[in-house]
């Protein structure tokens, strides 16, 4: 997560992964991002999945304060690299989160379920408070249109531009297909739209 500190400097929180066996290869790999830039604080811990990935078992009410827009590129290219400098420095967001999604993702077709952008590698996200939502999906309208498609569940945009980034129409018509006749009642009637006349949300 990058944030600007508006002082001209820039803060990062990252966390480094290593899935296996610790064996000086994972040294290896950690010492690297170690070596990005100047520490403030560092801590590393041997856990497993389930430690790192924990429930938080409260009440979901679906009030989310914050608003957010996300792409996903094949590539973290210098273009890229400019747009989400452009960003840090002309808007004051909560801060612009990166991911690396490359590996098993990749291996499987696109067309083999929902999720299309399976030759994605990078995942960019803005965050910033739901009251900049304008602001904040045009600022970000130049990143989107070097990415390859959107995460829906990670959006806070749910306008009909948006939808299409999330599924092509390809995919859209199926899962509207799906939809149509194994909920023929609308009884799944919350979340993003697919239908053109507003009818059905999935």
């Amino acid at each position: 997560m990058i944030t600007n500190n508006h002082t001209g400097n820039f803060s990062i929180q990252a966390t480094n992964i290593w899935a296996g066996t610790t064996d000086n290869s994972a040294r290896a790999w950690l010492n690297q991002a170690i070596k990005l830039a100047k520490i403030v604080k560092h801590q590393e811990k041997v856990m497993s999945y389930a430690d790192l990935v924990l429930a938080p078992h409260i009440p979901h009410t679906g009030q989310q304060a914050v608003y957010v827009k996300n792409t996903l590129v094949t590539k973290f290219t210098p273009q890229v690299a400019k747009k989400i400098t452009d960003i840090l420095n002309n808007f004051n967001s909560l801060g612009i989160e990166l991911r690396y999604i490359g590996g098993a993702l990749n291996t499987v077709s696109s067309s083999d379920t929902a999720w299309t952008c399976r030759k994605a590698e990078g995942f960019i996200a803005l965050w910033t408070n739901k009251n900049d939502a304008v602001e904040a999906n045009k600022i970000f309208e130049p990143l989107l249109k070097l990415g390859a498609g959107v995460y829906g569940a990670y959006s806070s945009d749910l306008s009909s531009k948006e939808n299409a980034r999330v599924w092509p129409n390809h995919i859209a018509s199926k899962i509207k297909a799906i939809a149509i006749k194994g909920d023929p009642d609308k009884l799944f009637n919350q979340g993003r739209n697919i239908s053109p006349d507003n009818s059905r949300k999935s």
